[in-house]
């Protein structure tokens, strides 16, 4: 079985801990539904043992499968209740949401953004949504200076991404772009005739019961939220989206994205591009819809994953069929390499 290239990397990136094994304290009982017949009794041990070895105030971790939860524990100063920002952690969720537009049949992925912002600039007039959704626009990498002021509207934000220059022809280089996703934002917006806020409540929010996941910072409001940087959720919210991407586009009893939106944001969209900004270092070269894409024999999918630079890491294992959320405030490196040390100890108990 090949070893994941995600793994190697953040072994590079940090040393080596050997784990150790005792059994986890009991599930939290909260809804989604905790299902109780997996133990995962090797994780404790370790997932403590990161908050020293690597300097955190705490972790916490949810495991999905079978539509259901079963694993949630928190470790240091986190609660299973904990509300943190997960930066760019959020684009699958961003993404969940847009989709549902292109089912809708009011999107489409190749249509160019001229055909929605019609006063698009030239240089950017043929750029399709699913250039801007797959980081293959060529639009330059540094956040636009308008995600700092919190006043701005998306439409403001959008406007002034429009006039930062192209790092790369259109469809011909990957650059991990949060000006991207702002773009489709605020496509979404004029297609739905809602702010993002309002949009994303009523495409997953309402319909999946989330109560805590939200692009509003809870000390200030934001007029333009960050799409791919200033989301916050609990556990248990995150949970109920990852399940939509296990059940094949259902969250609970109701179908939010069909089965083909799902595969399309698994699968890889950007080919043979040339990657000219990663965080991966050139490191991963496959990215999806909003997933980056892990494969096994360099071509079957095996795992993707959705990791921020605050820490927080969501993803699926399509061998093992379970998705887990991992959330903390360790930063990109150090959370990365937790993810690495805890994967293999959550596939013992799961068979494939």
């Amino acid at each position: 079985m090949k070893t994941s290239r995600l793994l190697s990397l953040a072994s590079l990136l940090l040393g080596l801990i050997v784990p150790t094994v005792l059994l986890a304290s009991p599930l939290n009982q909260q809804k989604p539904t905790v299902q109780k017949q997996l133990s995962f009794d090797n994780l404790a041990i370790p997932l403590r043992s990161f908050l020293q070895d690597q300097s955190i105030p705490g972790l916490s971790l949810v495991i999905v499968r079978d539509n259901q939860i079963v694993y949630k524990e928190s470790f240091g100063w986190y609660h299973p209740d904990t509300i943190l920002p997960i930066g760019s952690a959020a684009n699958v969720a961003s993404v969940t949401a847009i989709m549902t537009l292109v089912d809708q049949g009011k999107l489409h992925l190749d249509d160019p953004v001229n055909k929605y912002i019609t006063d698009w600039p030239v240089d950017k007039e043929q750029i399709t949504v699913r250039q801007l959704l797959s980081h293959t626009s060529g639009i330059q990498a540094p956040p636009s200076p308008c995600y700092a002021n919190s006043r701005l509207s998306v439409a403001n934000c959008e406007q002034e991404i429009a006039k930062m220059p192209l790092q790369a022809e259109p469809g011909k280089g990957f650059i991990d772009s949060p000006n991207d996703f702002e773009v489709a934002a605020r496509i979404a917006e004029i297609i739905s005739g809602k702010n993002w806020n309002d949009f994303f409540d009523a495409a997953i929010g309402t319909p999946c019961g989330l109560s805590h996941f939200t692009y509003q910072n809870r000390l200030a409001t934001r007029m333009n939220p960050w799409i791919a940087g200033t989301a916050e959720t609990d556990l248990d919210d995150y949970a109920k989206i990852l399940m939509i991407h296990l059940s094949n586009g259902s969250c609970g009893s109701t179908r939010i994205l069909s089965d083909s939106s799902v595969l399309e944001m698994q699968k890889d969209n950007i080919g043979s591009v040339t990657i000219i900004q990663s965080p991966f270092n050139n490191y991963v070269t496959h990215y999806g819809l909003g997933w980056w894409i892990d494969t096994m024999y360099g071509y079957e999918v095996s795992e993707v994953v959705d990791p921020g630079m605050y820490g927080s890491i969501v993803w699926i294992d399509k061998r093992h069929n379970y998705a887990g959320f991992l959330m903390t405030e360790g930063g990109f490196a150090k959370s990365l390499y937790i993810w690495d040390q805890i994967r293999p100890l959550i596939a013992r108990d799961i068979p494939y």
